[in-house]
């Protein structure tokens, strides 16, 4: 993988990862379209840097939210202090549940492989992506905040999660969708699957570490994978910044309707490669 590759597809990764429209899907065709082999070692490793990018941009957005869950478990231990109304606790503990499905994940997602490949499976799971972005945008009473979720909320938007697992399905959407389906509002659904991304696509690259550092590791692509994880950081910060600004303003329907006109098109795409 060139530099010219890395800086376009670190971009792809941190774009499409925040926005609900499948990073997966966009970074398998675009590599079909730019002749990368999206099963190769060397892609798996450079797809490690990349996801670790936008882990780091989610990470920092974030950083505020993590540093009050660490001072509220500080002070709960502490008997000097009068116990305060723990929501950035609950919201930890409610990430915990939502994961816990996850776990399934781990006996499928190596049989999934080929599906990267498959120009025509990735447009129809966009264009389904894009029917759950459009449904969602039609849930009524998504008024509730994340610290009145309860246990079985969590439990319900885990179970969903697992459907991302699948390439073409964005986890950011679908964790949106679901946590509008149990009445979250739509800025702090988008908020729950900021934070739900971080321990759910750490996982993952662990997997994709143990799965790729059996080929071992070549060297002489690491400035390569170290430019594509800058791209992906920057841009990843950037549309995350982006969606909190515009996530109560913007339909999702939009994003729908782009989710059906890529998935259109890389069936056609399929038909013409």
């Amino acid at each position: 993988m060139n530099i010219f590759n890395a800086i376009l597809f670190g971009l792809i990764q941190g774009i499409t990862e925040y926005f609900p429209i499948s990073s997966s899907a966009h970074l398998a065709v675009f590599g079909n379209l730019f002749g990368v082999n999206t099963v190769d070692y060397n892609y798996s490793m450079f797809s490690v840097f990349a996801h670790f990018g936008t882990i780091m941009a989610a990470i920092i957005v974030c950083w505020n939210d993590f540093a009050d869950m660490i001072y509220e478990i500080a002070i709960m231990r502490s008997s000097e202090h009068s116990k305060p109304h723990y929501n950035a606790v609950k919201t930890l503990y409610l990430m915990i549940i939502s994961c816990i499905p996850l776990i399934s994940g781990i006996f499928i997602i190596n049989r999934l492989n080929s599906l990267y490949s498959t120009t025509w499976f990735l447009g129809v799971a966009v264009i389904l992506n894009g029917v759950l972005l459009f449904i969602a945008d039609h849930f009524p009473n998504c008024n509730k905040g994340i610290g009145k979720m309860t246990a079985l909320d969590a439990l319900v938007v885990g179970i969903a999660q697992i459907c991302s697992i699948f390439p073409g399905i964005s986890r950011t959407g679908t964790v949106l969708c679901s946590s509008m389906a149990v009445g979250l509002k739509k800025d702090l659904a988008y908020k729950y699957a900021l934070l739900l991304s971080i321990p759910a696509a750490l996982g993952a690259n662990i997997l994709q570490i143990f799965s790729s550092a059996a080929y071992g590791f070549e060297w002489n692509m690491l400035p390569g994978f170290l430019v594509g994880t800058a791209a992906s950081l920057v841009s990843g910060i950037l549309i995350i910044k982006l969606m909190q600004k515009i996530c109560n303003h913007v339909r999702l329907s939009y994003f729908a309707y782009y989710c059906w006109v890529a998935g259109v098109l890389f069936i056609i795409l399929t038909m013409i490669f």
